[in-house]
């Protein structure tokens, strides 16, 4: 059994996303793939984050209202952060979630479309977002491939308990993705004892080329879609 490690120092910061923001609709995606980082309410979602070495919990709660929004972070940590430290995280959160893209020029072109226009106002305020790195999202993609969406939620779970850490923070306890370094010092038969079958070869293959720095997700931020 995993034990967890209890963060204990918090941090508390109000985000201004850039209006329209619909909280739940953006924060809580029903067919999004299931893990045991996450939880989610209506208006409170709580995330783990791995960033620059650290383990953290996020608490994100939704405050204002669609027009006039205002986005509680709470951060869990084992240590103190340095304000530099919450600086990046809170940036990396912001792109991650998209808090400042500008949606006025899609819901302009699309809000009388017969098909998207209701959906547009609907969904008003909702934004594409990832909660995960790339590294993490590459490895989520590779135990979706070729399988039912109960085996991949197994095969993640299994190497969440093997090479992630639980964490316990606001009365949750949710599993924290692992730094690179951890599985490239696994073996490829390791990974198979997780019964991710060959898809160990590729959580390898693509592990190796993070920590070579054969992959550098800041760099391929700044290219066009062509040059990525």
């Amino acid at each position: 059994m995993n034990m967890p490690l209890i963060l204990r120092e918090t941090h508390m910061l109000e985000l201004c996303p850039r209006a329209p923001l619909n909280f739940d609709a953006t924060m809580h995606k029903p067919a999004h793939f299931p893990s045991s980082d996450n939880a989610w309410e209506p208006g409170a979602r709580w995330q783990t984050m791995f960033w620059d070495g650290q383990a953290l919990g996020l608490k994100l709660e939704g405050r204002g209202k669609t027009d006039q929004p205002k986005l509680g972070l709470s951060i869990w940590s084992k240590e103190k952060l340095s304000p530099a430290f919450v600086e990046s995280l809170t940036d990396e959160i912001e792109y991650r979630l998209c808090l400042q893209t500008d949606l006025s020029g899609f819901n302009r072109a699309f809000e009388k479309d017969a098909l998207l226009g209701p959906m547009i106002e609907k969904w008003r305020g909702m934004r594409p977002v990832t909660y995960s790195s790339l590294y993490e999202y590459l490895i989520i993609a590779i135990v979706l491939q070729n399988a039912t969406v109960r085996r991949s939620v197994n095969m993640m779970q299994a190497l969440y308990e093997k090479y992630g850490t639980l964490l316990a923070f606001d009365g949750r306890e949710l599993f924290c993705f692992w730094a690179p370094e951890i599985i490239d010092r696994a073996t490829e038969q390791e990974l198979r004892g997780l019964k991710v079958g060959y898809r160990a070869k590729s959580i390898k293959r693509i592990t190796e080329a993070f920590v070579k720095k054969q992959i550098d997700e800041n760099a391929l931020r700044t290219k066009t879609i062509d040059e990525q």
